[in-house]
């Protein structure tokens, strides 16, 4: 698992979409993972940034996924969350994530749905470059009380899409996982900044 933390001076949605991919790009090819999420803190400016984590159970030895979205919400410091675990004054945050999350149980991850552990946190509601037509659709999501708004930058939109195909068997077979996903992140190119500067305009926090 990676996890990070920035500030970002631009806190539009866009660009902390932007940002968590451009982390992802950062990393080493052996830490990149399919999904990267972050949660932004409009009080203190600090966007904190996760992947996803494999690992085996230590019981039945078999590989389970601790998705990024709960893996983001534990690197969050107690100090932003009550007694429960919820987060306070849940309004001051923005969940970004590349890819919408999932909605029913699986025995191939290590907790609740992505959505219940989210909610359960007080966040209702997601930033994304893609919606995953096989976790929900959008009307689910709207019948779970959860809003899932979708990037319209073409650039951000290619990367998620890209970055899906590592969940879809015929479109990855042959492929490995360092292939897919490098190919899904030559979509962040130089231009980008071009079009939009004030993605570039970030800074690198202190792990907290």
């Amino acid at each position: 698992m990676a996890k990070e933390t920035f500030e970002p001076r631009n806190d539009s949605l866009d660009t902390l979409l932007f940002t968590i991919l451009d982390y992802l790009h950062s990393l080493p090819p052996a830490e990149r993972t399919a999904v990267v999420a972050g949660i932004y803190c409009q009080n203190t400016g600090k966007f904190f940034v996760a992947t996803s984590y494999q690992f085996r159970h230590p019981e039945t030895n078999k590989l389970i996924w601790s998705h990024a979205e709960d893996q983001v919400l534990r690197f969050l410091p107690n100090e932003l969350k009550d007694h429960r675990g919820q987060l306070i004054d849940p309004e001051a945050y923005s969940f970004i994530s590349s890819l919408s999350p999932c909605t029913r149980g699986s025995s191939t991850r290590a907790h609740v749905s992505c959505t219940e552990l989210l909610t359960g946190a007080g966040l209702t509601r997601e930033h994304t470059g893609k919606i995953d037509n096989n976790a929900a659709r959008t009307r689910l999501y709207e019948e779970l009380r959860f809003v899932v708004s979708l990037t319209t930058e073409p650039l951000l939109l290619a990367v998620c899409d890209d970055l899906y195909k590592f969940f879809i068997p015929f479109k990855k077979k042959g492929w490995t996982k360092k292939r897919t996903i490098e190919t899904a992140l030559r979509h962040l190119p130089s231009q980008f900044y071009l079009q939009i500067p004030d993605l570039t305009r970030f800074k690198k926090g202190n792990h907290s």
